[in-house]
């Protein structure tokens, strides 16, 4: 029987150009043999990934967010906050346990960030959460007045000590130093380049910046004994953010989608030189868009 070549590779991979490939090929990558001789030139590996070493959730249980803590990871399955606890054994055994922190309502994804010592959680829009295992209660929810007196929160960052949120009434807020159970209802600024709403806010490099809806403004923390420490640093830049939940930080620079009038992209922002730095090929991207 002659041997017979299959291209197994072709056409199994996916490609940010839909000109070269339009289909998705899950957890395996095409790869080249480097012998002679080989039955086919060309295989499918299968993706070196993890291992699974607990389950957190339910059967038909959506997760609506994760954050790690003091090497500890934390998981909101449903409406139930967990956290995995690691366990060594006498024999050097490993072994995972989840422990109930508290309990969260809805169903919308959370935002959380952390201190060191405190997990802050914001449903956006909704309320706020604290886990402080060194207090007690270690699970409370924020209960004081300035946190919702100039609106009710949408989206959270964390940076020099302090938590920040922006607010559903063009403000961003920020907690006492160290403490998301304290927030001042005098605690607040507002990004003015643009009359735009704000969308979230991001740190990139400990550098705050308020994304609006057509302008991203930076926010330096300059205390100079007023109250507010974060002040306009200057920096305009004239695209707004569409996505929220899409803006993240890759080190010197940071991503979202949006874009000027009539515009809507992948965006990078480049920290250091505070300019667009490039807009990413989206021809994948747009497929799902």
């Amino acid at each position: 029987m002659p041997r017979i070549n299959v291209a197994v590779a072709n056409g199994f991979y996916v490609d940010d150009s839909l000109t070269v490939s339009n289909q998705e090929c899950n957890n395996w990558y095409p790869d080249n043999v480097q012998v002679n001789g080989a039955l086919s030139p060309e295989i499918l590996n299968d993706t070196p990934g993890i291992r699974e070493r607990t389950n957190t959730g339910q059967v038909n249980q959506s997760n609506r967010g994760r954050h790690e803590k003091a090497g500890k990871p934390y998981f909101l399955n449903g409406e139930t906050l967990i956290r995995v606890d690691e366990v060594v054994d006498i024999s050097g055994s490993v072994s995972f346990i989840n422990t109930f922190i508290g309990t969260i309502p809805g169903d919308q994804n959370v935002m959380m960030e952390d201190n060191g010592t405190q997990l802050m959680v914001l449903v956006p829009g909704g309320k706020g959460y604290i886990i402080n295992e060194t207090a007690i209660p270690v699970f409370q929810e924020i209960t004081v007045a300035g946190f919702t007196a100039n609106g009710a929160p949408q989206y959270l960052e964390f940076t020099d000590s302090f938590f920040i949120c922006n607010t559903d009434s063009k403000k961003f807020i920020k907690s006492a130093a160290n403490n998301g159970l304290s927030w001042n209802a005098l605690d607040f600024g507002t990004a003015e380049a643009d009359p735009d709403n704000i969308v979230a806010p991001i740190v990139s490099r400990n550098r705050l910046y308020i994304a609006g809806s057509q302008t991203i403004e930076d926010f330096p923390n300059r205390p100079s004994g007023a109250d507010f420490p974060f002040v306009r640093g200057g920096l305009v830049i004239k695209k707004g953010v569409s996505a929220p939940l899409s803006l993240v930080d890759v080190g010197a620079s940071f991503m979202f989608v949006g874009g000027g009038v009539n515009e809507k992209a992948i965006h990078k922002i480049n920290v250091l030189r505070g300019t667009i730095s490039s807009k990413i090929n989206v021809c994948y991207f747009l497929k799902y868009w």
